[in-house]
């Protein structure tokens, strides 16, 4: 039980990290397709995966359906001649009005309703990854500024899905580990130019939000190693006590010779580990 508590702690800051990777792709893909297409892209098949397209047609499908089965349920076709050719008529309507193949709505508003695997789809389709759209330009190496490899692209995406949607459900995985899932994010977000720790708060006030929690003892090892570990808080004049925690400084690292290479720790009590995210990432001009 102790285990699994731990886990939904971890899966809660995973979450907060999927959020602001999920975030980012929908918006800057919006951004791309509405330069590209126009505000409306959602109605050019070039800009849509036929995934998407096949998804939005199977979901109209069933939204039909299930208004006629609700007509269906309220008329009384035994003692009622007059509901059964309303009904009939309901039918013959149904089945002449083609399905929509084009939609009509923004791109933002079309993007929100997409799922997960939809919404990736659009970064692991060649023909948009390569073709007029250029999505590869969206994901690109931080050290050598060039697009991630379709392949990539692909092996990296169907691993995040696949911890998302674990995570989303609660499910535990064959680990109760986050660091691989922590990697994986990682890398990501720095095709994005994303500082995954640029969030200050908790879904739980008894969770850190800190990443390096997801790392476990292995950042303990790391701070320990680096001479700092008997020190209390970031701060020299803290004086709030316990409780405190391991605090990445740098960057997060994507994999485990990033690890191993030493990245910067520190110690902190939750109010200086919020007051040190704010000195990094306040907006210049606010």
């Amino acid at each position: 039980m102790a285990a699994y508590d731990q886990w939904y702690g971890h899966a809660r800051i995973m979450y907060l990290v999927s959020g602001l990777i999920e975030g980012t792709l929908r918006s800057r893909l919006n951004q791309r397709l509405t330069e590209m297409f126009g505000p409306e892209w959602p109605s050019n098949d070039d800009a849509v995966p036929s995934l998407v397209r096949k998804a939005d047609s199977m979901r109209s499908r069933a939204e039909r359906m299930e208004k006629v089965e609700g007509r269906l349920a309220r008329a009384d076709t035994t003692s009622s001649p007059g509901d059964a050719t309303a009904l009939v008529a309901d039918l013959r309507a149904s089945v002449a009005t083609p399905f929509p193949s084009q939609l009509s709505v923004d791109g933002a508003t079309f993007l929100a309703g997409l799922t997960l695997a939809s919404l990736l789809s659009f970064f692991t389709t060649k023909r948009l990854h390569s073709g007029t759209s250029q999505l590869k330009e969206l994901l690109r190496d931080a050290s050598s500024n060039t697009p991630i490899s379709l392949q990539q692209v692909q092996a990296e995406f169907e691993t995040y899905r696949k911890t998302r949607n674990n995570v989303a459900h609660y499910v535990l995985g064959a680990e109760l580990s986050f660091v691989q899932a922590l990697f994986n994010a990682a890398r990501i977000a720095s095709w994005l130019s994303v500082d995954l720790q640029h969030f200050y708060g908790s879904v739980d006030a008894r969770q850190s939000t800190e990443l390096s929690r997801l790392l476990g003892p292995r950042v303990r090892d790391l701070a320990q190693a680096a001479g700092n570990a008997a020190r209390s808080c970031e701060e020299p004049d803290c004086t709030n006590g316990l409780p405190d925690d391991w605090m990445l400084v740098d960057r997060t690292p994507r994999d485990g010779a990033e690890l191993q290479a030493g990245v910067p720790v520190r110690r902190a009590c939750l109010q200086h580990r919020v007051t040190y995210r704010v000195r990094q990432h306040q907006h210049v001009g606010f």
